[in-house]
């Protein structure tokens, strides 16, 4: 079977991009014995995507900026701000946040979705009503996997639950989505 450039209008839009005011989830965080959970607000900024994940009581627990796959801090959590970790957050939430379906040329179709080229190599398996059901990295050499898994009570495409895991790293992220 030959695979075929995807084009752009047969990818699944980046979830984000059907909320223009962005989106509130009930998250819960944790790494290591670090645990973290609150409110986190995701919003698209240009090119550039916003994460502010905020207590319950109001003041902002982490707060960044996804731009290409690069993280940049505005406020990070104490135990979180080695490089090793920002290259981590940086992976998961361009998982995550599917940032990359937006780059048609780094996207080939395959059986039940699509792999997306770049740094970090993603394989997205999609439902079949072309909502993403899953999406991780597929590097060979890659020790460390991340692995998010989106789930959607209706037929919105905003997924009402998210799931992200590591294999060999205890870092795990819940989301659910708080009402549109």
């Amino acid at each position: 079977m030959v695979k075929a450039q995807a084009q752009k209008g047969q990818l699944p839009k980046p979830y984000i991009n059907h909320a223009e005011n962005g989106l509130i989830y009930n998250t819960a965080f944790s790494y290591k014995e670090h645990s973290f959970s609150g409110l986190m607000v995701v919003k698209k900024e240009g090119e550039a995507y916003r994460v502010v994940l905020l207590s319950k009581l109001g003041p902002s627990i982490m707060d960044f900026l996804l731009t290409d796959g690069e993280l940049t801090w505005n406020k990070v959590p104490k135990g979180m701000e080695r490089a090793v970790i920002k290259k981590i957050m940086a992976r998961d939430f361009s998982i995550m946040l599917l940032t990359d379906l937006q780059d048609p040329e780094k996207v080939k179709e395959i059986n039940d979705g699509y792999k997306i080229k770049g740094p970090n190599t993603i394989k997205v398996k999609l439902t079949n009503d072309n909502k993403v059901r899953e999406a991780e990295t597929k590097n060979a050499f890659t020790f460390l996997k991340t692995q998010a898994s989106f789930f959607y009570i209706n037929s919105d495409p905003v997924p009402d639950e998210i799931c992200v895991n590591h294999r060999h790293i205890k870092m795990k992220i819940e989301m659910k989505l708080l009402e549109r």
